[in-house]
């Protein structure tokens, strides 16, 4: 019985040897940008003028039990574990460039450090934002719906009890969320459903109203679609053509860890 080869790392015919073949057209950014933030402003007010208020109150008798369902999903939501990893990814992957001279495995460690340092910044600078806005902003948490209302806003407070809005969970896990969607497809249902599920946990503890959350959620996707606009035009882990960014070298990850994989099959 013969057994059919493993498929070949796919190679861009334009630079022999090269492994940043490009993907499939993926999006364009300023006008999946411009729709996304217009979506999320009518959800937002519809929200806070409907939805927030009956929500936190139910928010607030939540049972023990669930609430400790809800803060170990919350925790998920933390951005520390993010930037660790995809920073140490990057950083290990091209400190290791200088040990290879085969120009495929140098191409697929640039590669690989391209798309962890994409996370990096997507997790950190939409980080970045939502501190800044949140604080500037100073809206009052449902927590404190006793004495604050839902619309009470305290502009340039540093007090964590009135940095409500935007979520910063929310953000951070939706930036992750749509940073493994670009640049790992086949991750992006379970990605942005973990990500649906750690921004209603902040709902359930009480911690944000669904506004906060649908604006954490959007600035963290809009933040990772420009930075992956800008990464594109310097031809970091994506390119741009007429105006369509790609993924470069789509699949390429994947087929040599196959490879790998089958290599490591025949040789056992």
């Amino acid at each position: 019985m013969t057994t059919r080869p493993p498929a070949s790392v796919p190679l861009d015919a334009g630079s022999p040897g090269s492994v940043l073949a490009e993907g499939p057209p993926r999006l364009r950014p300023v006008p999946t940008i411009a729709m996304i933030c217009a979506l999320a402003t009518v959800v937002c007010v519809l929200c806070a003028l409907l939805v927030d208020v009956p929500v936190a109150r139910l928010a607030l008798q939540t049972p023990p039990d669930l609430r400790a369902i809800a803060q170990v999903f919350s925790d998920i939501g933390l951005s520390g574990y993010m930037l660790g990893l995809s920073g140490l990814i990057a950083a290990a992957a091209f400190l290791t460039l200088r040990r290879y001279r085969s120009h495929k495995r140098r191409s697929l460690l640039r590669l690989l450090g391209e798309r962890a340092f994409f996370v990096f910044a997507a997790v950190a600078l939409s980080g970045i934002a939502v501190q800044i806005i949140k604080h500037v902003v100073g809206r009052a948490r449902p927590k404190a719906i006793g004495s604050l209302d839902a619309f009470h806003f305290d502009l340039f407070s540093i007090k964590a009890s009135l940095a409500s809005f935007p979520s910063g969970h929310s953000t951070s896990i939706f930036a992750l969320a749509a940073a493994l969607g670009l640049i790992a497809p086949r991750l992006r249902v379970p990605a942005f459903g973990l990500a649906m599920l750690v921004a209603l946990a902040r709902v359930v503890l009480a911690a944000h109203y669904a506004s906060d959350i649908v604006a954490g959620a959007t600035l963290g996707v809009v933040t990772t679609l420009a930075i992956a606009g800008v990464f594109a035009n310097r031809s970091i882990a994506f390119t741009r053509r007429d105006g369509v960014v790609r993924l470069k070298g789509r699949g390429v990850i994947w087929s040599a860890l196959r490879l790998r994989a089958c290599g490591t099959g025949q040789a056992a």
